[in-house]
């Protein structure tokens, strides 16, 4: 990524644009390559380009010769550190007469048997040697430039829309990894990301987290971004950008992302150790409730009771609460485990446990635990009323055990113990169906229909009924999929 005083924007109209550059800069870039020789300093590479930046943008020619010495091999050249000769040499005090300074510099070469004034700051960034300059595509440094270019410009980022059709899990499992703070929706389906410009603290780490998120985006076939973000003056500015607008790489070797994927490990290994009692899963498959899509890190389930577990990034106190407010409507819980030194304001709630450096798996066990035998208890009180089920009286085709719930005053517990059974109905994951009118839909094919189309004639229970006649889903997006038997 570009340092900050490279940045090269332009600001019209309410709208920013970065300054990529295209094929067309290809004599140029290979103008700068050929400055970057073996045996130069950096120094010197960058003073024989002064001349470049009489011509070009200096921003440009810097931002290009940036790019090009990561590439190379670099190495400060000296006998002894230069941080010792400069400590032993300002130690002294400072020196006006010009004959004690050439006295002490020939007492020093006469002790360490080399002018400390050659190596006093070979050290430093100008005095470094090129060793060796691999071959380099101009093409490539394009790309390079362009995506580094891209990432520096979103780092001045309040919010940010993404959108693509293409590996939109992985790219939201991404996300989470780099703690970045986010909403995903569908119809149609984009990431919202908060940017940098969001935060009133660590507002850099968070910043280099998403400038990590840009080159998996860019490895997608078509993507889109709209971006929010905050010009010189505090003027908040639009800038859209999408794949057609520049060369990109889509190299994302140099990209490691280590966020909190140890985290999750550790997590993950502790809790199969502390909680045997409960079966957990990694990664579990989207949540799709309304327009939101939520990927939890974890599902762990003890007796057919199910609880999705989300340790949680940087995060505010608003976005906190926003998301609690979203999951309200899940069938089951979502405890957040919430990294206090990630964020900034309080958070309080039933739903959170709050950590510093390392997660206290005990107060997760017990979180589960009460939570259990909470259920447990609801679920006998309602046993003893409704016993089997034999009670319940239903009429539609096909009746949600949300519905049933609410009719009657139970827990949805209750209604998946095997045991539990409703007299003319058939159980199914999430729903209860007549068995005649289930009958009737196994004799229909379903192969290679459209999972949305299928939906839409016949209501979200068909996912379902789908599910029990063995049929599986080969998932084309975020809310579609083809219908597959076996």
């Amino acid at each position: 990524m570009l340092s900050s005083d490279l940045l090269r924007m332009s600001y019209s109209k309410g709208m920013a644009k970065p300054l990529f550059i295209d094929k067309s800069y290809t004599d140029i870039i290979q103008e700068v390559i050929s400055l970057i020789s073996t045996s130069k300093t950096v120094g010197d590479a960058r003073e024989e380009a002064k001349y470049l930046k009489k011509i070009y943008d200096p921003r440009l020619i810097d931002g290009i010769i940036s790019i090009i010495l990561r590439k190379a091999k670099i190495e400060a050249s000296y006998p002894v550190e230069p941080r010792i000769i400069r400590n032993k040499l300002f130690s002294i005090g400072p020196v006006t007469d010009g004959q004690k300074r050439r006295e002490i510099i020939r007492s020093f070469y006469k002790e360490l048997g080399f002018n400390p004034m050659k190596y006093i700051y070979s050290d430093m960034e100008d005095e470094l040697e090129i060793k060796y300059v691999p071959e380099l595509n101009p093409i490539e440094i394009i790309k390079e430039y362009n995506t580094e270019l891209f990432q520096t410009a979103l780092l001045k980022g309040v919010r940010l829309k993404i959108y693509t059709n293409y590996n939109w899990k992985g790219l939201i499992y991404r996300m989470k990894r780099l703690g970045l703070m986010y909403n995903a929706y569908a119809n149609p389906f984009y990431l919202e990301v908060f940017g940098p410009a969001s935060l009133l603290r660590m507002t850099e780490r968070y910043g280099r987290s998403m400038a990590l998120l840009l080159p998996y985006i860019m490895k997608n076939k078509d993507w889109k971004i709209e971006a929010e973000i905050m010009g010189r003056t505090g003027k908040t500015y639009r800038l859209n950008v999408s794949n057609k607008d520049a060369l990109f790489s889509k190299n994302t070797e140099e990209y490691k992302i280590s966020f909190d994927s140890l985290l999750e490990e550790s997590f993950y290994s502790k809790f199969k150790i502390i909680a045997k009692d409960w079966k957990i899963v990694r990664e579990p498959e989207p949540i799709v409730l309304k327009n939101a899509v939520f990927l939890p890190d974890f599902l762990v389930v003890k007796d057919g009771v199910k609880v999705y577990i989300e340790i949680v990034g940087f995060w505010t106190k608003e976005y906190i609460q926003r998301k609690a407010e979203k999951v309200k409507e899940f069938a089951e819980p979502l405890l957040l485990i919430v990294d206090e030194s990630l964020g900034y304001g309080k958070i309080e709630g039933h739903n959170v446990i709050k950590f510093k450096k390392n997660i206290n798996m005990a107060a997760v066990y017990i979180w589960l635990n009460d939570y259990y035998n909470s259920l447990n208890r609801k679920h006998s009180k309602a046993r003893e009323v409704y016993g089997k089920g034999g009670k319940i009286r239903l009429s539609e085709d096909v009746v949600s055990f949300k519905d049933v719930c609410n009719m009657y005053n139970i827990e949805v517990k209750t209604l998946k113990d095997k045991k539990f059974e409703i007299d003319g109905y058939e159980k199914l994951k999430n729903y209860f169906i007549k068995k005649d009118f289930l009958k009737k839909l196994s004799g229909l094919s379903f192969e290679n229909k459209k999972l949305s189309e299928l939906r839409e004639e016949y209501g979200d229970y068909i996912i379902d009924v789908l599910e029990h006649l063995g049929y599986r889903m080969k998932w084309t997006s975020v809310m579609d999929a083809i219908v597959k038997k076996g």
